[in-house]
């Protein structure tokens, strides 16, 4: 049996002969070699190194490991994190501020002493010490202050309420 691989060309043939039945297996069906000029094939390159008689190695591919949003967006923008943080601790501190009553400003002006005093050189460390606790006696007056303005504000409050 012969391949042919034209079985278009040999239905037309039987048509146009007027035959109902086409015959594959006919021998005068030729197959038809491809020209060495269209014939193409290419060589992987541990062929051609073997062709030249030389070694050929080839390296493992590499793993990357693949990156998930949250890992992009935190190490673009380490500095949005902390803003954020800071942003909501400084909330919190004034809704605490808010309702124990405490002058947050006042406090950070002492703060502020304080740190000017520990930073001075030319203080002695007893002045130092007598100055830092001063300012401490400061702070705890104010925050003191605070809760009696704002216990002395309920309690007005709660007798309006009953009134």
């Amino acid at each position: 049996m012969m391949i042919s691989t034209n079985y278009s060309e040999i239905v037309t043939k039987a048509r146009a002969n007027g035959q109902t039945v086409a015959h594959f297996d006919q021998p005068d069906y030729k197959v038809q070699a491809i020209p060495g000029s269209s014939d193409s094939f290419t060589l992987s390159d541990r062929a051609k190194a073997k062709m030249h008689g030389e070694a050929y190695s080839e390296s493992a591919p590499t793993y990357v490991k693949p990156q998930i949003a949250a890992d992009l967006l935190n190490q673009e923008e380490p500095t949005k994190a902390v803003e954020k943080n800071s942003y909501f601790d400084e909330m919190l501190q004034s809704i605490l501020d808010k309702r124990l009553g405490i002058d947050r400003e006042k406090l950070e002006e002492i703060e502020a002493m304080m740190e000017e005093v520990a930073k001075n050189e030319n203080l002695s460390e007893e002045e130092k010490q007598k100055q830092l606790e001063l300012l401490q006696q400061m702070k705890e007056e104010v925050i003191k202050e605070s809760r009696d303005n704002k216990q002395q504000v309920s309690m007005d409050v709660s007798q309006h309420q009953n009134t």
